[in-house]
């Protein structure tokens, strides 16, 4: 679930017709239980011809569960 969160929130941050995953790199870092509320922040760090790399950090309320390097491949022709 988390790196669906933030896989997705890359996607949507991104503000192009075709985005998609490249690669990733993740750390689990604590654990989150059942009804948990988990918030999530990311932001782009650089951007390329063709990527965007993407910093995820999740959280519950204010401990680090999740981070996430993420580099989105995007198409502007859709």
């Amino acid at each position: 679930m988390l790196f669906a969160q933030a896989n997705s929130l890359c996607v949507a941050l991104i503000k192009q017709p075709t985005v998609l995953t490249h690669e990733s790199s993740i750390q689990f870092i604590e654990k989150v239980k059942l009804n948990d509320t988990v918030r999530a922040e990311a932001r782009v760090v650089n951007q390329t011809a063709k990527h965007y790399y993407v910093e995820v950090k999740s959280y519950v309320k204010h401990t680090l569960v999740f981070k996430g390097n993420f580099k989105m491949f995007y198409d502007k022709r859709g």
